[in-house]
């Protein structure tokens, strides 16, 4: 859907051509795989947690130890389940991951109370012709009513716009459109790693 938004040749060569760009190698772990890594981190430690009002009432010690288990338990799928074979760069973001989670967490104790209905949701929604299979990182059930529907971003983050002729995160719609009447609000949830970053909320309505 983002790619179509963008351009639609774009979006035609990549996805029907295979028209893609050769990958240029990087040093330390890959983008793909620190999302990945990030995503099934949260999924985990929501399902233990469950709701607002556990987070808040963890310790700092017992978050701290939740955070380490949960991403523990997602290294095992990229990076393989013995910790002494892993690389310094694998044991890096591992670290950098519970650091980027820590400083969601402190921001999810800001929000209203709410329950985590459900994470890495699979959906399907009809666009037109279309028929598309999505999934939605995360769906709160908010404590005054309604469901909130979060999207993870690990990448640069960019602003919402969908006010524009070509509308950023047009995704967020059609996760709308699939969940329905019932929805009250919508995010991305920008988790980035930059210097003087921290996680942050970009709400659209």
């Amino acid at each position: 859907i983002d790619l179509q938004t963008r351009c639609p040749f774009r979006a035609y060569a990549e996805l029907r051509l295979g028209g893609n760009d050769l990958a240029i190698p990087e040093p330390g772990v890959p983008a793909d795989v620190r999302g990945m890594l990030l995503h099934a981190a949260l999924e985990v430690l929501w399902r233990t947690l469950g709701n607002s009002r556990a987070l808040l009432d963890t310790s700092p010690e017992r978050l701290t130890a939740l955070i380490a288990d949960s991403v523990e338990q997602a290294a095992r799928i990229p990076f393989g389940a013995t910790q002494e074979r892993r690389t310094p760069a694998q044991a890096r973001e591992l670290a950098r991951t519970a650091r980027l989670i820590r400083a969601l967490c402190d921001v999810e104790k800001q929000r209203a109370h709410f329950t985590v209905k459900a994470t890495e949701l699979d959906q399907t929604v009809r666009l037109g012709a279309a028929q598309l299979r999505m999934r939605i990182d995360r769906v709160d059930q908010l404590e005054a009513g309604g469901l909130a529907i979060l999207d993870y971003k690990s990448g640069k983050r960019v602003p919402g716009g969908w006010d524009r002729e070509r509308p950023t995160h047009p995704q967020l719609l059609a996760y709308l459109a699939a969940i329905g009447e019932d929805a009250r609000a919508v995010a991305t949830v920008n988790v980035t790693g930059t210097p003087r970053s921290r996680a942050r909320r970009s709400r659209s309505s």
